[in-house]
């Protein structure tokens, strides 16, 4: 569908099978005051801004909302949208989506696409000194994300991992639970992103090393006793001891 002159209407709703594209003096302008004021729908294939009003082709009320349906943003890139200013973006999302199973989650302008990227996680070396307990400490470092779509950025909530023993040493398993996305927003723009799906909750690797911890020792005076029973000349006592 090719829009190339002025529309005005209290709401406006245009849906192309194959893609929209606004040229030449292409201006939608939509009078009601609140709600989701003008709708695009370009099906399975793209939207283009290319309307010499550029930024102000989408005209509404302040309270009002715009939104473009698009197939992906791989057809659709930032670029095709010609500076119209948009508040967040949504996978997994069509025109005909029922919103009570999978509702809109970002308010204002939005971009939704119907693609739904999927990512997984994979652990990145962690290490710490022996301390009698198998708990590992992950931070955000700790977490690399396979899938995430050019231009976006997501991350990973830190959880605390499972080393497979307490004891020291290198390359040891370290597993982890209830992963969930903190976090995901377009690289350039801030702009929040919604609809990634986690392959996987959990992960793990051999990425683990515990240190052995350095103890401490010093020479016991002649005479001393331990809990009243007397300590041999030349015993050491030692420091920096945790657990058993």
């Amino acid at each position: 569908m090719q829009i190339n002159a002025p529309i005005s209407a209290s709401t406006v709703l245009a849906r192309g099978a194959s893609g929209i594209t606004l040229s030449g003096a292409a201006v939608l302008t939509a009078s009601a005051p609140s709600g989701r004021a003008i709708t695009l729908d370009a099906g399975s294939g793209a939207f283009l801004n290319e309307s010499t009003s550029g930024a102000a082709a989408l005209s509404k009320q302040p309270g009002a909302t715009w939104a473009i349906y698009a197939d992906n943003p791989t057809s659709t890139p930032t670029v095709n949208l010609g500076r119209l200013p948009y508040s967040f973006k949504q996978y997994n999302q069509t025109f005909d989506t029922n919103q009570e199973s999978n509702p809109i989650l970002g308010s204002g302008n939005g971009l939704f696409f119907a693609n739904s990227p999927t990512i997984s996680v994979n652990l990145l070396p962690v290490s710490k000194v022996y301390d009698s307990k198998v708990e590992a400490s992950l931070s955000g470092l700790n977490y690399n994300v396979n899938g995430v779509l050019a231009g976006d950025s997501v991350k990973i909530k830190p959880a605390v991992g499972t080393y497979d023993s307490k004891n020291a040493g290198t390359g040891k398993l370290v597993s982890v639970s209830g992963l969930t996305i903190a976090d995901a927003t377009e690289s350039a723009s801030g702009v929040a992103v919604y609809g990634y799906n986690l392959s996987s909750t959990a992960a793990s690797g051999a990425i683990g090393t515990i240190t052995p911890r350095p103890l401490s020792g010093a020479a016991i005076a002649s005479g001393s006793s331990f809990y009243g029973t007397a300590l041999a000349p030349g015993a050491v006592s030692f420091g920096n001891i945790v657990g058993s």
